[in-house]
């Protein structure tokens, strides 16, 4: 029992959990539009989410430390390694155009964890950026990269598209902001310090509703996309309403985090029962 806990751990804190997140909802976006890359580009997009968070979170350790992250840290390293490894086996097999929009997105990773300027501020302690990069970050990932080489949608439903990825996560986010409310400095003013709690769980509402009309408008109400896009909003906005700065253990990092794996898991059945 020690050793799953232990494991489940290391899965948690070495980003798996949230890398396997990403994939799964790049994949779910593609086979939507059915442009589904080789497999490789998903385990780029698995490594590549790992990599990154990871780093960010190794640029931040002694915040971390008090979460106990410091009892995992050498397997945590360990996962980073491998992890670099596969990120550089698999982006060699991208097309030229990916790597470039992904050396894009990787500089604004840089950035949210490293510290510039001459008051050493980086992206992630900077006021209001915080949510918004990481929900950035994700659209273009799941939706734009997968489709560079070869873009054959409307450009303004392209973006639509991406806004809705930006929407959910940002909502999916908020369980987050509201759970760290408590550790958080002031002046990173996020969405629960400036707002309060239940103004941010109706905020929230409104976010998941937004994509479940958005995706609705945009497919045509198609059944199988959109009955997956509706459950999966209505389990984020039940996650949100029981949202507390007292969670249980792992309520956000990983049962909140896996909505975009029980979002590919429902289109899957939907798929299969269709």
């Amino acid at each position: 029992m020690q050793f799953l806990k232990n494991a489940l751990a290391l899965y948690i804190r070495a980003s798996l959990h949230v890398g396997l997140a990403v994939s799964a909802l790049s994949h779910l976006f593609s086979q939507h539009f059915q442009q589904t890359a080789a497999p490789n580009f998903y385990l780029f997009v698995f490594f590549a989410t790992v990599v990154s968070y990871n780093f960010a979170k190794f640029s931040a350790f002694q915040h971390l430390r008090s979460l106990g992250f410091y009892l995992t840290k050498k397997s945590v390293l360990l996962v980073q390694f491998v992890a670099v490894f596969g990120l550089v086996i698999t982006c060699l097999q991208l097309a030229i155009s990916q790597i470039l929009f992904a050396s894009i997105l990787g500089l604004f990773t840089l950035l949210y964890a490293i510290p510039l300027g001459t008051n050493k501020q980086n992206w992630r302690n900077s006021a209001y950026l915080k949510i918004f990069i990481i929900a950035g970050v994700w659209a273009c990932t799941v939706v734009v990269l997968p489709l560079i080489p070869i873009i054959n949608m409307e450009l303004t439903r392209l973006m639509a598209y991406t806004a809705l990825v930006f929407v959910f996560t940002l909502a999916s986010t908020l369980v987050f902001e509201i759970r760290d409310l408590n550790r958080d400095d002031v002046h990173l003013k996020t969405i629960p310090q400036l707002y309060g709690v239940m103004n941010t769980k109706i905020l929230g509402v409104f976010l998941y509703l937004f994509v479940m009309l958005g995706i609705g408008f945009l497919n045509e109400f198609k059944a199988v996309f959109w009955y997956a896009s509706f459950l999966t909003s209505a389990m984020g906005i039940l996650f949100l309403a029981f949202a507390d700065t007292k969670q249980p253990k792992h309520y956000a990092d990983f049962w909140v985090e896996s909505l975009p794996i029980f979002w590919w898991l429902l289109y899957q059945l939907g798929q299969w029962y269709y």
